[in-house]
């Protein structure tokens, strides 16, 4: 699979740029994330209510760019 290098975990600096990176992010898989993953696990398994997720959102990677960028805003104007 090729995969444009935005959609990817990799940092190749271009010229110029250092070698040394942070990394920012998060995660997305807390009691208000809806996972779709665990709402397989609790429709398939008894005694758990899948309905707990009824108030869930699922953040798309649309979110978890804008955070990320968020996050790094806020790095970067503590960094100075």
């Amino acid at each position: 699979m090729n995969r444009d290098e935005a959609e990817t975990i990799c940092h190749v600096p271009g010229p110029g740029e250092p070698d040394r990176v942070w990394w920012v992010g998060f995660d997305s898989s807390h009691w208000s994330d809806l996972n779709p993953g665990m709402v397989a696990v609790f429709r398939d398994t008894p005694g758990l209510d899948p309905g707990r997720f009824e108030m869930s959102c699922y953040r798309d990677m649309a979110y978890v760019r804008e955070q990320c960028g968020l996050l790094a805003a806020q790095a970067a104007a503590d960094a100075q």
